[in-house]
């Protein structure tokens, strides 16, 4: 079983937004259709789930735990999958609290860039690497 949790966009919609908020929609409504997780809605009890928080960045919250590149990620049976905001970097204190507790992995997407990737992106690549590391295919 996995799941998507997505950090919410600042506030209000479309001050800091990277993208128009309807264009995101829409692109996030491309991906789940092709890309469909599971529906998170804070699983109870939680211990069965491990969080994968997904960076841009191998540096995010370095002191918590060394970041993985995704081709080297073992991805657990049943995971949370946590994709940060588009238009700003992911912080520790996005973590909802009830996923607090639970085992994290930090995981990035490695790339020669310094600009992060759109969430629909980082969420495609995902899905997409646990799929053919499982033997599956679509």
């Amino acid at each position: 079983m996995i799941s998507l949790y997505r950090v919410p966009e600042p506030d209000p919609p479309g001050n800091q937004a990277a993208l128009d908020p309807e264009v995101s929609q829409q692109l996030w409504k491309i991906t789940l259709h092709n890309f469909t997780p599971d529906p998170w809605e804070e699983p109870s009890p939680l211990a069965p789930f491990e969080l994968v928080v997904m960076a841009h960045r191998p540096h995010f919250d370095a002191k918590v735990s060394p970041s993985t590149a995704l081709p080297n990620f073992l991805h657990p049976s049943r995971a949370i999958y946590l994709i940060g905001p588009d238009s700003r970097t992911l912080e520790s204190g996005d973590i909802p609290q009830p996923l607090q507790e639970v085992r994290r992995h930090n995981v990035h997407v490695p790339t020669d860039s310094l600009h992060p990737m759109w969430g629909h992106v980082v969420w495609a690549l995902v899905y997409w690497d646990r799929l053919t590391k499982a033997g599956l295919s679509f």
